[in-house]
């Protein structure tokens, strides 16, 4: 940086001459990192077996270009897979322009659609809920020995039919409610069926 002071008055006169000086100074402008990282939805419902594409605003928040490195916590990765979610991150880096425009990246995932294990809820459906948690990491930061980084989280609840009446009856047993399902109900077909021939034998 150049700075210059000149005289241009000398007690309400002109100066009689041209007096200035220049000094040049060297600014050393260091870069620093920040990141913000948002979720299009925090809570969203889908129908197993569906794919769907959760996506996400990440914001770099320093004073430069930075790329910045994604990534599903290690956690609810686990959990979601060992459920049978299939997950795919299509982008692992990016170079982010600082402001306030951000970038989106989006994660595709496809929802299990057979567990029998899940908790059937009041509308005779299994339901789920999963947090995924999905993390921005400042590369700059990791460079300098400190990373930065910020997570956003999104809730996934899943619903899927019930396969067979057997489980819709084991649902709705604090009713006591009776009901002939699957192989009970051809039972009662064969009962009747061998009354009827009986009694028609009778009558003849």
């Amino acid at each position: 940086m150049v700075v210059r002071a000149t005289v241009t008055e000398v007690m309400g006169a002109p100066p009689p001459n041209l007096a200035e000086k220049e000094q040049q100074l060297i600014i050393d402008i260091r870069q620093f990192a920040g990141v913000q990282v948002d979720a299009t939805e925090a809570i969203t419902t889908v129908d197993g077996g569906s794919e769907i594409i959760a996506e996400f605003y990440v914001y770099n928040l320093g004073n430069a270009y930075d790329f910045f490195l994604y990534r599903i916590d290690s956690q609810s990765l686990e959990i979601m897979e060992n459920e049978g979610f299939s997950i795919s991150l299509p982008q692992v880096k990016t170079q982010v322009e600082w402001g306030n425009v951000p970038v989106k990246v989006r994660v595709i995932l496809k929802a299990p659609d057979d567990n029998e294990e899940w908790e059937i809820n009041s509308d005779g459906m299994r339901e789920a809920s999963f947090t995924l948690n999905f993390e921005a990491v400042s590369e700059f930061s990791c460079n300098q020995g400190n990373c930065i980084s910020d997570t956003a989280s999104m809730t996934i609840t899943v619903l899927q039919e019930v396969s067979t009446t057997e489980e819709l009856i084991s649902s709705v047993t604090d009713n006591q409610i009776l009901i002939y399902g699957g192989s009970g109900a051809g039972l009662l077909l064969v009962i009747l069926l061998v009354l009827a021939v009986k009694k028609r034998k009778n009558r003849d």
